[in-house]
């Protein structure tokens, strides 16, 4: 069975990006681009893991967050163009699985997806119990290096555009 991911992103193209690579991967993505539609997706339908923009139109993603610990449901990654220490640590504090910067590493991000998805966690459907999570993990130093090259880049020319702003 495919692993289902929600994407809460407000910018439409990089939302589209992501969609279309994760999708590729082989999992069922479905996107949303702010909270009040998340909060009606999750409620509806099944969903393993949401990665969360920090930033939304609405609501922050840390909103988000607490609404879905105030419903026993987990897990969800933030994806931010705006890291800052404080904010990571609230997310984390309040039980994110991570915190990745933009622009985002595939690869990195690939990974820590399947970490999510693999750790044996109880999936984030409206009707789970929060369960104990653990939170970090390990990469040698050689991946990380070789996963520091490799950014998500799209074929069309808009897309081409795109790549020569730094989002």
């Amino acid at each position: 069975m495919m692993s289902s991911i929600l994407i809460v992103e407000d910018d439409i193209t990089f939302g589209m990006m992501l969609k279309t690579w994760l999708g590729k991967k082989g999992f069922e993505v479905s996107s949303v681009s702010n909270i009040a539609r998340a909060r009606k997706h999750i409620e509806s339908q099944s969903v393993d893991l949401v990665l969360s923009d920090l930033r939304l139109p609405d609501h922050e993603g840390i909103d988000l967050l607490k609404w879905m610990n105030e419903q026993g449901m987990d897990p969800l990654i933030i994806m931010t163009g705006y890291a800052d220490i404080q904010s990571a640590v609230q997310a984390m504090k309040l039980g994110a699985r991570d915190y990745i910067a933009k622009p985002v590493n595939p690869e990195e991000l690939l990974k820590k997806i399947s970490e999510c998805l693999q750790s044996g966690e109880t999936p984030a459907t409206h009707n789970t119990a929060k369960s104990s999570s653990k939170k970090g993990s390990s990469t040698s130093s050689k991946d990380s290096t070789e996963n520091n090259r490799a950014y998500l880049e799209g074929e069309s020319d808009a897309a081409k555009q795109l790549s020569l702003i730094h989002i």
